[in-house]
């Protein structure tokens, strides 16, 4: 999956609304005429707004790389904290003794919460 010039620009207009133009020629967005994204990945810019640019596109690009399969190897790994297993997908989750634990599906949330609080 490859974001283009207007996928970008859609996903950045969301967080500033009638700022985002793309100039398909030299092939950059510009967001308030002054922050430039390349088709590249470059983003040119500096002040708080070009790192909130910057944060914004490296969010977009983790999407990518999730949808090919590459995030794997680079995020953290959460696991099912009664089975083990890998979470990937939908993510059930409990507060057990003001604790928040992750579970891959309700038969593993209602199992765990059964083992540690025994009626």
């Amino acid at each position: 999956m490859v974001h283009t010039l207007s996928d970008v620009a859609r996903y950045l207009s969301k967080y500033f609304p009638g700022m985002v133009q793309i100039d398909e020629e030299r092939g950059v967005v510009l967001v308030m005429d002054r922050i430039r994204i390349f088709d590249d990945g470059r983003v040119m810019g500096e002040g708080p707004v070009a790192d909130r640019v910057r944060e914004l596109y490296s969010q977009i690009k983790l999407r990518k790389d999730d949808a090919e399969g590459i995030r794997e190897s680079t995020a953290r790994r959460l696991r099912c904290q009664h089975c083990g297993i890998l979470l990937t997908g939908r993510i059930y989750r409990k507060r057990i003794n003001d604790e928040i634990m992750l579970f891959c599906c309700k038969t593993c949330a209602d199992h765990h919460t059964h083992e540690k609080n025994p009626v």
